[in-house]
């Protein structure tokens, strides 16, 4: 959990306040890096949709589709880019009942040679591995374990600017924050492609994480 999420149980359950601490999830680096090897992301990688014969710019999204992953948001995003002549390709994984509004939307805004929506995958991690930048663009957020895994990766990582995203990234030291807009979002994207990003060591964070929960619980 997060320190918002925390806030709010605190206001909900005010005789809990002295009796929670925050604990961020904690994540194995190792098995992360093993399962993206496992496998491949074969629709990346293909013709239709993939970097190999168009040079694109591959972008990956897991997350359900539901009103507050705004993946209604990312499709706008994904048809300005297209207009300005970014070359890029944004994947989605995950299922939900907005699917079909979804590919409406896809196919009003033109975007069908460029936002695919991949469904559901039992090994994400493959896909991680073959972006190149990971996005989590939503309306809300705890602490988003596949923005975790994406920066174990080595992803660079675009995210919504809520709570829960700007704590993570702050944690993590990298990342760039964008207001849930199409516009901000494509200006998000753009940048990230552009810049070098801080690289973290999530090994030395979780240790240090869990330094100071010892510290505080004795």
């Amino acid at each position: 959990m997060s320190g918002y999420i925390a806030q709010g149980l605190k206001k909900i359950f005010p005789s809990c306040k002295e009796k929670t601490e925050v604990f961020y999830n904690f994540t194995d680096e190792a098995w992360i890096k093993e399962k993206a090897r496992q496998g491949k992301a074969v629709e990346m990688e293909s013709e239709k949709g993939g970097e190999e014969d168009t040079g694109a710019l591959k972008l990956l999204t897991a997350a359900r589709l539901e009103p507050v992953k705004a993946i209604d948001i990312a499709i706008h995003a994904m048809a300005l880019m297209k207009q300005r002549g970014m070359n890029v390709k944004w994947y989605v994984l995950g299922d939900g009942s907005l699917r079909r509004h979804l590919e409406k939307e896809i196919k009003m805004r033109d975007v069908g040679d460029c936002f695919f929506l991949l469904g559901q995958r039992e090994n994400p991690y493959p896909y991680m591995a073959a972006c190149d930048i990971y996005v989590q663009e939503t309306r809300f957020e705890g602490f988003c374990t596949a923005i975790t895994e994406a920066v174990v990766l080595g992803k660079k990582v675009v995210a919504s600017d809520c709570a829960g995203n700007k704590e993570q990234l702050s944690f993590f030291g990298t990342g760039v924050l964008t207001r849930l807009t199409p516009e901000a979002i494509a200006e998000g994207i753009e940048k990230a492609w552009k810049e070098e990003m801080p690289k973290a060591d999530i090994t030395s964070r979780q240790a240090q994480e869990l330094f100071r929960l010892k510290k505080e619980l004795r």
